[in-house]
């Protein structure tokens, strides 16, 4: 059960949001050494039976996140994505704390080395190995390494538990996604495409512009590589890659530009051609005609997001049945 209470003492029922399962170290390693610190303030912010979670341990969480929206953000946006931020830590430790509750509740055991392994690849993936840096580091968030290894014990137990109910039975048969191909048809559709480098010439008289490209179409036809004239000489603002547009629907290209390299095979060079204040010289490097793509080429992304929908239920009925099982108060705004 799951009760948001004011604190007047009125409760609320709300639902938690999703999981989190990212260590604590994380958190404490991604905000950069001499960035302002949010003060810690020990007022209570939720209980998951007779665990508290601490405003401390949420404003802790949210470092990172508000770390980087105060780079990003000032005054009024940021404090409304504050709160966002705020609210996201909050349900996520809450919903940590109810996946470690039902694992202890299901008397499963977590081996010690788990948690010692645990700490010690965030530590070498996070501060080189250094203890010194990993102690100097939980210091200045007033934690001990024992309060580390319980709230990495934690963690740990929220993410076996999420991978033994979740992840494990979130199969995808092959007639779903059959059925889910069947169901985007539309979406496979894929337009006929070209990629093309291209010389722009801008600026001047026009026919200094159509001069300066018979100038490049001589170099071309003496050997000289596409790609090095268009970086030497082009306008355009594709000219360091080599004047590289890239792969784009046929239809995207202004249709002057497009009825000039119809007639042009792939590796032959169309133009020069004049187009508003620009002559240009464009280079077939590719064509893609039109089609549909097949079940098959389409496969790996329709399994992925056919999994990412069943993981999804199936996070939800376990929350459901973790509400049922636990309780959980969550203190109103008040408090923060």
């Amino acid at each position: 059960m799951v009760v948001r209470m004011r604190t007047d003492g009125v409760p609320m029922r709300v639902r938690a949001g999703g999981v989190v399962l990212a260590a604590s170290l994380a958190a404490l390693a991604s905000v950069p050494a001499g960035a302002a610190q949010p003060v810690r303030i020990d007022g209570f912010a939720a209980r998951v039976n007779a665990r508290v979670i601490t405003v401390g341990d949420v404003r802790r969480e949210m470092a990172p996140a508000a770390h980087r929206l105060r780079l990003r953000y000032s005054g009024a946006a940021l404090e409304a994505r504050l709160e966002q931020a705020y609210d996201r830590a909050l349900q996520d430790l809450i919903e940590r704390f109810l996946l470690a509750a039902e694992f202890d509740r299901r008397e499963l055991t977590l081996p010690e080395r788990a948690v010692d392994a645990e700490i010690g690849r965030l530590a070498a993936e996070l501060f080189e190995g250094s203890r010194g840096a990993l102690l100097e580091a939980l210091a200045a968030e007033g934690m001990t390494i024992d309060q580390l290894r319980d709230q990495t014990r934690e963690e740990l137990k929220a993410r076996l538990l999420f991978h033994q109910e979740v992840m494990r039975r979130a199969v995808v048969p092959p007639g779903d996604v059959r059925a889910a191909y069947t169901a985007r048809a539309g979406d496979w559709e894929q337009p006929a495409r070209v990629r093309l480098r291209a010389m722009e010439f801008a600026g001047g008289e026009a026919g200094e512009r159509l001069a300066r490209a018979a100038d490049a179409i001589a170099r071309l036809e003496a050997g000289e590589s596409f790609a090095e004239v268009a970086r030497e000489i082009s306008d355009g603002r594709h000219a360091e890659r080599g004047g590289d547009w890239g792969w784009m629907p046929l239809a995207d290209l202004h249709e002057t530009l497009r009825e000039a390299i119809a007639p042009a095979a792939v590796g032959e060079t169309a133009g020069p051609v004049a187009l508003a204040d620009r002559v240009f010289l464009l280079r077939v490097r590719a064509r893609e005609e039109a089609g549909v793509r097949t079940l098959r080429e389409a496969y790996p992304e329709l399994a992925a997001a056919v999994q990412e929908a069943e993981a999804e239920r199936l996070r939800e009925e376990l929350h459901q049945r973790l509400e049922r099982r636990h309780v959980v108060q969550v203190i109103g705004d008040e408090a923060r």
